[in-house]
């Protein structure tokens, strides 16, 4: 199989909706082996996973497991307005934290950022961002565990920063 045959979409469970309802996430994929796929983007609904992480996804219910992480942190910023000029922000990403703008609606923007970036530089670039954006609000999105939301999961510790 080459590139293109093994690259298609996957349906991972984001959490319920007020009704109760599954809310999911279409993310783009590169299907590795059976039910094995490397994230070619981070995801804006789903929590603790980014771009180039490996993860199982065993059955259609689209609740998965880790396998392994790439190092990238998933950055999920909510917008007040739409981003209607995307090449100037996608410039800035890459240049001065080496990431990538994943994904972008009228009312969220997506990034990846290396770890190895450091949280420091990281957060001070979205402090910016987000002044820049008017009233927009950034939060990590694989940072910490989407059981509870608040403790961390120390993955990039693995990963040498700039800190």
């Amino acid at each position: 199989m080459n590139e293109i045959e093994r690259t298609t979409t996957i349906e991972l469970f984001a959490g319920s909706s007020f009704s109760g309802k599954p809310v999911r996430e279409r993310l783009r994929v590169h299907q590795v082996d059976t039910q094995v796929y490397r994230l070619l983007q981070s995801p804006g609904l789903v929590l603790g996973i980014a771009k180039g992480d490996l993860i199982e996804a065993p059955d259609k219910t689209g609740i998965f497991q880790i396998v392994s992480r790439a190092g990238l942190i998933c950055v999920q910023i909510l917008l007040q307005r739409p981003v209607f000029n995307l090449a100037p922000l996608e410039t800035a990403v890459e240049t001065e934290l080496q990431g990538s703008v994943d994904g972008l609606t009228d009312k969220q923007l997506v990034l990846s950022v290396p770890s190895t970036a450091g949280f420091k530089k990281i957060e001070n670039f979205l402090d910016q961002l987000v002044k820049h954006l008017g009233g927009a609000e950034w939060f990590y999105g694989n940072i910490y565990d989407p059981a509870d939301g608040v403790t961390s999961l120390n993955w990039w510790q693995e990963y040498p920063t700039s800190d």
